[in-house]
């Protein structure tokens, strides 16, 4: 169960899966491949782009609300 209010921000990740609605002041898509299937190499790189994405957001947020 979801917990009432609002969020700041609600992330897909681009799986295609059909996800809840989450009430929230922004609504974000990141089109991140699947490291399922990938081999150490592209699994490193599939984790240091989320990295890079969720600081880039906590940036872009924190900006927001100054």
């Amino acid at each position: 169960q979801i917990p009432e209010g609002e969020y700041e921000a609600v992330v897909t990740m681009g799986c295609g899966d059909e996800c809840p609605w989450v009430p929230a002041k922004h609504h974000i898509n990141w089109d991140i491949p699947d490291p399922k299937h990938l081999g150490p190499e592209g699994y490193n790189e599939v984790r240091d782009l989320l990295q890079q994405k969720v600081m880039d957001l906590i940036k872009q947020l924190s900006e927001q609300s100054s």
